[in-house]
């Protein structure tokens, strides 16, 4: 069994026109969620071996989060330029070559992508993956590449909005 864990980067800010896309920050809502599904994972035991995120500043930003709520330093987190602007074909090839050595992945990244490939894997409709949003996603597979939508079913599907209440 393989697990993967997609995860949209948590809501980034527009406050600075010069920036570009892929250097724009997250806003204050970004940096409050980022934490608190980092956390909410980790108190679950939902701690992934390996974490891949897209080097956008947004991505790296929640990718940073999630790594501090894991008691993981940030530069075991593995930048993979390839995640910016990846389609989903080429996101699923990625995941696809993940070492077998690991049986938990995460990966962090941009819609629609995001979406585009949890449906994919899942089969199920999901729409948008909101910001800070996490889809976990099981494969019953020995080896990561061999992941496809017929091996695979959705774990959990959780965000930030879905406990609200709750949020530290």
């Amino acid at each position: 069994m393989k697990t993967l864990y997609i995860v949209r980067h948590a809501k980034s800010s527009w406050d600075y026109p010069e920036l570009t896309d892929f250097e724009r920050p997250l806003n204050k809502r970004g940096r409050r969620d980022a934490p608190f599904m980092g956390a909410l994972l980790a108190d679950r035991g939902d701690v992934p071996e390996l974490l891949v995120a897209s080097p956008a500043t947004r991505a790296a930003a929640t990718a940073r989060a999630f790594a501090e709520a894991f008691g993981r330093d940030f530069d075991e987190v593995v930048a993979l330029p390839a995640l910016y602007e990846a389609d989903v074909d080429s996101y699923l090839e990625i995941v696809r070559g993940v070492d077998d050595s690991y049986g938990l992945a995460m990966f962090f990244g941009h819609n629609p992508e995001t979406t585009e490939l949890a449906e994919l894997l899942t089969g199920e409709t999901i729409d948008n993956v909101p910001t800070a949003g996490v889809v976990g996603v099981e494969a019953n597979v020995e080896t990561w590449k061999d992941v496809a939508p017929d091996n695979c079913r959705m774990k959990f599907f959780d965000y930030p909005k879905k406990y609200k209440s709750k949020k530290r």
